[in-house]
Parts: C-alpha cells; structure tokens; sequence
C-alpha cells in the first residue's frame, strides 16, 4: 500500500491549537519536520522550540512512524524544565503514531493544513539553515550522529538578531531559570 494514500487517524488541526502558540510568548510550543535523505535512505527528525528557537536534530534509521514518534519522545522526556505543550507536524506518515507522542509527553500534537507549510514555518526555516551543512543529494548513510550534533551545537549557538543577539542557549537557559527555579 502506498503511505501517502493512507489518512493518519486522529488528526487535530492547527485550527484548534491554542492561539498562544502561534504568539512565541510562551516557552514549549514546538514544530516538526523531517528531512529525507537522497534516494531516501536516510532521515533526521527536526525539532523547533517556537520562543527560544532551540533547535533539536535526530537522525532515525527509516520513516516508520513508531519510530520517528519514539525519537521525538526521547527528545524531550527528561529533559530539564521539559515543559512541550504544543508540537505542529504536517501530514507526512511518519507522524502517523502521533498518540504516542501525546501519551507519553502529555502535549498536544497538532497538524498544518495540507500542503501549507507556512502553518510550521520556523522549523521549515531551521531545515534550509541545516541545508547549508548538508545540501540536497546528501546521502545521510555517510553522515555520523556527532556531525548531526555538531551542526546542532553550532545553530543553537549562534546569536540571533529576532532573540536580541541571544542564542537559543542563552534563551533556553533563562528559560529554565525562570520555569525551575
């Protein structure tokens, strides 16, 4: 059966996702993507934190949605101060196993309208910034889990004029200070 022609149960829409998360006021709305390697044999999970713009990069073995639904728990399951409240995903199969992510984390997951990225356009953004380290026709089989990290390390590090010449970092840390302490 083609994956593309099967509906993912369960859907919420974007439509009734809280309105604070559109706002990046508040710490824990997230977005989600992924980026599929040449020939598609490979893929790495895109994560991004909606206020601090923290950027989370996990490459998984395939597209199964039990896996890809398990790496974004692994994510942010003990994390410190991990407070995810909201996760957009688009339509894509791999996030068909959205109930876990849900079960597990305790967020809502919602999902873009079809074919309308600019419903999660932060980590869209954040896709074609790993695209400078790892361009199309890439084959991920021959990239390593620390170049992954590597390339996360360096986009979290990165001060940003939208954050006050922040970096990620420095606003997840704030963050966390003022939700942990």
């Amino acid at each position: 059966m083609d994956a593309s022609k099967v509906k993912i149960v369960g859907i919420i829409g974007i439509e009734h996702r809280p309105e604070i998360a559109s706002s990046k006021e508040e710490y824990g709305h997230c977005e989600g993507d992924t980026i599929v390697s040449k020939d598609h044999n490979g893929m790495v999970v895109t994560l991004t934190e909606k206020k601090t713009l923290q950027e989370f990069i996990v490459p998984v073995e395939n597209m199964d949605s039990i896996t890809v639904a398990n790496a974004i728990i692994e994510v942010f399951k003990n994390r410190p101060g991990s407070i995810i409240k909201t996760l957009t995903l688009d339509n894509g199969f791999e996030f068909a196993r959205h109930d876990l992510i849900t079960k597990e984390l305790g967020c809502g997951v919602y999902f873009a309208k079809p074919y309308c990225s600019n419903d999660k356009a932060l980590v869209e953004n954040h896709n074609r910034l790993i695209r400078d380290f790892v361009p199309k026709g890439s084959d991920f089989k021959l990239i390593s889990k620390e170049y992954w990290r590597e390339i996360q390390d360096i986009l979290n590090n990165q001060p940003r004029e939208i954050l006050g010449f922040k970096t990620p970092n420095q606003m997840v840390a704030q963050e966390l200070k003022l939700c942990c302490s």
